[in-house]
């Protein structure tokens, strides 16, 4: 069976404590503590990260994975997850940053969007789907076409102001902001960082380990 090993960097709370539990929750794997000094990299990055970027909106516990692939996503509106391998992997402490800051910008990103919902527009009235006769699926069809343009405009938009946000914070913290852009293939998890993720998230089966 897997072992997993993980170390909770508390930087909403600013204790730095390490190694530290969560309360998992039913049938989450067990996670005991992780590598102290991937640990206190990524505890001195965050804090550094939140705490010359003071508006972010976010405060996120941010957790170390203790497997070797590239693990990096959050869960919910307050946890990251970062494999120790990905910290491994980051040869600076810019390189560090520039992935801490990918997935916190996913995060603000995605708080502002919340605190946008119900601001979806109407459904598109008869009366501007033009060449539309009165055919109900005809009408149908067209409002589906439209939705569709108008979401993947609107992920467009999303990845777009991840990727800034990613680099305000980056700048606001002292690091060149293209260092986004050269971590970018870093990031690209593999099948089983996608399956970790999965099961932590608690949308797949435990996984088969080898």
């Amino acid at each position: 069976m897997l072992q997993w090993v993980c170390a909770s960097v508390a930087v909403a709370t600013g204790t730095g404590c390490f190694p530290t539990l969560w309360n998992e929750k039913p049938n989450e794997p067990k996670l005991s503590a992780a590598s102290v000094d991937a640990a206190r990299r990524v505890d001195d990055l965050a804090k550094r990260i939140l705490d010359q970027n003071v508006f972010t909106g976010i405060e996120p516990v941010i957790r170390v994975i203790g497997v070797p692939e590239a693990v990096l996503f959050h869960r919910g509106a307050n946890e990251l997850f970062i494999s120790e391998g990905l910290v491994k992997k980051c040869k600076t402490e810019a390189e560090l940053a520039a992935v801490l800051c990918t997935e916190l910008g996913r995060m603000m990103s995605q708080k502002r969007a919340a605190v946008a919902v119900g601001r979806a527009p109407e459904p598109i009235p008869e009366i501007a789907l033009p060449g539309i006769g009165s055919d109900a699926s005809q009408v149908r069809q067209a409002e589906l076409a439209m939705q569709k343009r108008r979401d993947d405009q609107k992920r467009a938009g999303e990845q777009s102001g991840e990727s800034q946000l990613a680099k305000d914070l980056l700048k606001g913290s002292g690091f060149d902001p293209a260092e986004f852009d050269r971590v970018q293939g870093m990031v690209k998890q593999s099948d089983r960082g996608d399956a970790i993720r999965n099961q932590l998230n608690g949308t797949a089966p435990t996984p088969t380990w080898k």
